[in-house]
């Protein structure tokens, strides 16, 4: 399991995968978030293990 961490303090355990897949089984587009590892900023592709945790971060966008 790894520990998601967001950015108002609240966690979540999931499955550990790639980046990409641990967003997606949180409910969470992995275009919209960020993720860092241990201050590391990690690509979709990046493998999580057991006993990680990881920051979310939301990309805020807009016009």
């Amino acid at each position: 399991m790894i520990t998601a961490v967001f950015t108002d303090g609240s966690t979540k355990e999931t499955e550990a995968g790639t980046v990409e897949s641990v967003l997606r089984s949180l409910g969470l587009n992995p275009y919209e978030i960020l993720v860092t590892r241990w201050d590391e900023l990690l690509t979709a592709d990046e493998e999580l293990s057991d006993g990680d945790t990881v920051q979310l971060v939301s990309i805020v966008h807009g016009g």
